[in-house]
């Protein structure tokens, strides 16, 4: 086999083998960016009760009870993180 194959094949099977311990982990985890999940993983979809799948590219306002206590918190991590909380 050549070795940028190898490397290829390498590289998939360590891709293969860490989503597959991303979505059996036992801690609900989730890749997100700007408060947009991404990914969900089975243990989150559980705690919330939802459906397989449903959480990826939903907004992370579909968690919370209400739109104030999204934006509510929103505010205050974006001040904890050094924004500027405007």
């Amino acid at each position: 086999m050549l070795p940028a194959m190898t490397a290829t094949l390498s590289n998939t099977f360590a891709e293969v083998q860490y989503q597959e311990l991303f979505m059996r982990a036992p801690l609900g985890i989730c890749l997100s960016r700007d408060r947009i999940i991404l990914l969900a993983n089975t243990s989150l979809e559980n705690m919330f009760g939802v459906a397989a799948g449903s959480l990826s590219q939903t907004s992370f306002e579909k968690l919370y009870p209400t739109l104030l206590d999204y934006q509510r918190i929103g505010l205050q991590v974006e001040k904890g993180l050094g924004g500027n909380g405007d």
